[in-house]
């Protein structure tokens, strides 16, 4: 696969979460308040923390075999980037109470780590409501890694995601939310930068 792979499909939200994980996987369950306000990771397994309660919105997957040349920061609220490590080869965005959507596999190389590079957008629309119609937009960028690197925080601005890392810190027993690890992280793209071939939230 040399050119990258992008479909967007309705996914299914409940208890604010929707699922990263391996198809089969019989034991699903909501994960814990995720400390960068978006993405928490656990083995095989990672979950999104969404601003409705349950419903639905509109996730992108963009499946790739090297990273991005710009980071797409424009029209996203979120954006956060993470390893993850599939042991199987075959993980998928996956709901708690319903079958996958019809989008690929995020993990086409077989088992190994990855990078998942997280957009979200929408989140604060309508917090803690039931989305009856997606308001919310999501976009996974991933491909395959040749080591583990450090999460990498490249947007932080909506409220969900600051009362996220909030309530997070506070179960911590911390005064305010950590900094995250940072590695050396391209600029981001402004939105007049951006390519608009690569807009994903029509």
């Amino acid at each position: 696969m040399s050119e990258p792979v992008r479909v967007q499909a309705a996914t299914r939200v409940d208890e604010t979460q929707f699922l990263l994980a391996e198809r089969l996987w019989p034991g699903l369950e909501a994960l814990p308040t995720p400390d960068n306000g978006l993405i928490a990771v656990t083995p095989d397994s990672a979950a999104i923390t969404t601003g409705a309660s349950s419903g639905r919105v509109t996730v992108t997957v963009e499946v790739r075999q090297s990273p991005p040349a710009r980071v797409e920061t424009g029209d996203w609220d979120e954006v956060i980037e993470i390893d993850f490590h599939a042991s199987t080869g075959d993980v998928v965005v996956r709901a708690l109470m319903d079958d996958p959507p019809p989008l690929p596999a995020l993990t086409t190389n077989g088992p190994g780590t990855y990078r998942f590079r997280v957009h979200a957008a929408g989140r604060d629309l309508h917090p803690d409501g039931v989305a009856f119609e997606p308001t919310e937009s999501y976009l996974i960028q991933t491909w395959p890694a040749a080591a583990p690197q450090a999460e990498v925080v490249y947007k932080q601005s909506d409220t969900v995601g600051i009362e996220l890392r909030r309530y997070a810190a506070t179960a911590a027993g911390l005064s305010e939310a950590p900094s995250p690890a940072r590695q050396p992280a391209p600029r981001p793209a402004r939105s007049g930068d951006a390519d608009p071939s690569a807009d994903s939230r029509g």
